[in-house]
């Protein structure tokens, strides 16, 4: 027996964003693949793939030598300090900003982790 339920692909871009970029660890298919898989059942966006960055990737002197980051710093032994991590998350971020600026059509995209996973609520939302 046939069932008569057509299923429908949520629309994303209902959501308002004219492009999708995604955060990923290209060494790790994978959590691309998981990504992908989560996503699948939403319409309406190619995504667009950037390039994670790790501590591993830069010095934190090279960045302030070069003026790609500015400001003060602290030991990581006191209260206050700006992890290599967090550092690495903001630089990927703006990669990806960087990257729909220059590449993508439109002025209003939606930036994803390749960890972000669809809630119902978000489908609500939507």
């Amino acid at each position: 027996m046939q069932s008569n339920i057509v299923l429908n692909k949520v629309n994303l871009r209902n959501f308002g964003a004219d492009a999708a970029v995604v955060i990923i660890d290209s060494t790790d298919e994978r959590r691309t693949n998981d990504f992908v898989d989560a996503w699948s059942s939403f319409d309406g966006l190619d995504y667009h793939f950037s390039q994670a960055i790790f501590p591993s990737d830069f010095d934190i002197n090279e960045l302030i030598k070069d003026g790609t980051i500015a400001g003060e710093w602290h030991d990581k032994d006191s209260w206050f300090c700006l992890s290599d991590t967090l550092l690495a998350i903001s630089l990927a971020h703006q990669r990806a900003w960087q990257y729909a600026l220059e590449n993508l059509e439109g002025d209003k995209f939606l930036f994803l982790e390749d960890d972000a996973r669809p809630s119902p609520k978000l489908c609500e939302d939507i």
